[in-house]
């Protein structure tokens, strides 16, 4: 009798054990191995989830209907600036680095192919190789349109959807991505680009000072509207 009650007994902790795996399974955050270990060989830190960096960032890459989940976030030090690589759940992959200043000066680099950004007062500038720079100040985006932005735009990685500064930080995004190469590339690019922007205005300034002139013929081509290119 006591080996039935036994055996009774142990049918039910097995299954109670296989019950609780599936639960975790199912309903805990779900460690992305593959985005762990690239953050763990950089000496970044790893985490499921940061909901708070809604808070942070709403621009560029980040504006999806929505609002898709956080997740798979890694978060550390790039070139000694803050830097965070995260997903928007099955959405895309953002790659964020800190320039320390913010300004009111907003640029956004994408593809020409691509949808222009949907957000109030961002107009394209000019096609700066084979993407165009969209900002919401003209006057200062055409002294930081110089040759060295040209140069970089001819140069950013294909996957890399759109490039844009946001507070004080340049972002990225991409389609969904673990490939540690893409994901270093795209670390890089991001870095570079906010090096390009530190002749922006400081939040609360109108100017800005570059090496290059008002008539720098390295200076974007203009992208016509239709009514113009009609005319």
């Amino acid at each position: 009798m006591s080996y039935v009650v036994f055996l009774i007994l142990a049918v039910v902790c097995a299954a109670l054990a296989a019950a609780l795996i599936w639960y975790e399974r199912n309903h805990s955050p779900a460690m992305n191995s593959d985005r762990a270990d690239w953050a763990a060989e950089r000496e970044f830190v790893y985490s499921a989830a940061d909901p708070s960096l809604h808070d942070e960032f709403h621009r560029g890459g980040m504006a999806i209907p929505g609002d898709p989940a956080i997740v798979d976030v890694a978060y550390g030090s790039y070139f000694g600036a803050a830097a965070y690589v995260f997903d928007l759940r099955e959405t895309a992959t953002i790659v964020a680095v800190s320039r320390g200043v913010s300004s009111g000066a907003l640029l956004d680099l994408r593809p020409e192919a691509q949808h222009a950004p949907g957000e109030p007062g961002m107009e394209p500038l000019g096609a700066l190789g084979p993407r165009v720079l969209y900002t919401n100040n003209a006057e200062v985006a055409r002294r930081v349109a110089d040759r060295r932005m040209i140069t970089f735009a001819e140069q950013v990685p294909d996957y890399i959807e759109s490039l844009w500064n946001e507070g004080e930080w340049t972002l990225a995004s991409m389609e969904v991505t673990d490939d540690p190469d893409d994901l270093d590339e795209a670390l890089e690019a991001v870095r570079r680009f906010g090096d390009l922007l530190r002749v922006l205005p400081p939040e609360g300034h109108a100017r800005v000072v570059t090496a290059g002139g008002p008539r720098d013929p390295g200076q974007p081509v203009p992208v016509r509207s239709g009514t113009e290119s009609g005319r």
